[in-house]
């Protein structure tokens, strides 16, 4: 089992870590902010993974600029390494030349395909509660391919960004 991260700090008070090498390895403290908290990194970060993804799979793929707005729009709980998981795994699954945001979308959003014509259509009593997941998903899918980012599904929607993911998340399972 691999360990948490802990405060280092904290263990050397306590002594469960060593005092002196904790002062080897604090000589500059580097704080770097999660992935969402750096957006602007998005894109430059995503463009240098395409290009190590491209020439290791000696492909030439592109990013649309509607893929970049999505990925852009995503949340990355995974960080870096998160987007560049994605990445390679867009230059290896996309049909295309070009990475669409439909191919974004579904790599992010999609564990599996879902009938997107499907609509709802009363002809018979089913529980409220799977009728109301259905409309749910139908909407969100349907926000997702119109406005391709998270943070403006959810404001045209009027829910927070993380009761969005989590409904996302939801559906998927």
């Amino acid at each position: 089992m691999r360990p948490r991260n802990q405060n280092i700090h904290e263990l050397v008070r306590k002594n469960l870590f060593r005092e002196d090498l904790y002062y080897r390895l604090n000589v500059i403290p580097i704080d770097i902010p999660p992935l969402r908290q750096r957006t602007l990194d998005i894109i430059p970060l995503s463009v240098h993974f395409l290009q190590v993804y491209n020439q290791m799979y000696k492909l030439d793929k592109v990013l649309t600029k509607e893929a970049l707005h999505v990925l852009e729009g995503y949340h990355w709980p995974g960080n870096v390494r998160e987007l560049q998981n994605m990445i390679e795994r867009l230059v290896v699954t996309a049909r295309e030349e070009h990475i669409s945001a439909r191919d974004v979308l579904s790599n992010l959003y999609e564990s599996k395909p879902r009938d997107q014509e499907k609509k709802p259509i009363v002809r018979e009593i089913i529980p409220l509660k799977e009728a109301v997941e259905e409309v749910e998903t139908q909407l969100i899918s349907l926000a997702l391919q119109k406005y391709g980012t998270a943070a403006k599904v959810a404001q045209i929607l009027g829910v927070s960004p993380a009761t969005l993911s989590r409904r996302m998340q939801k559906l998927l399972s």
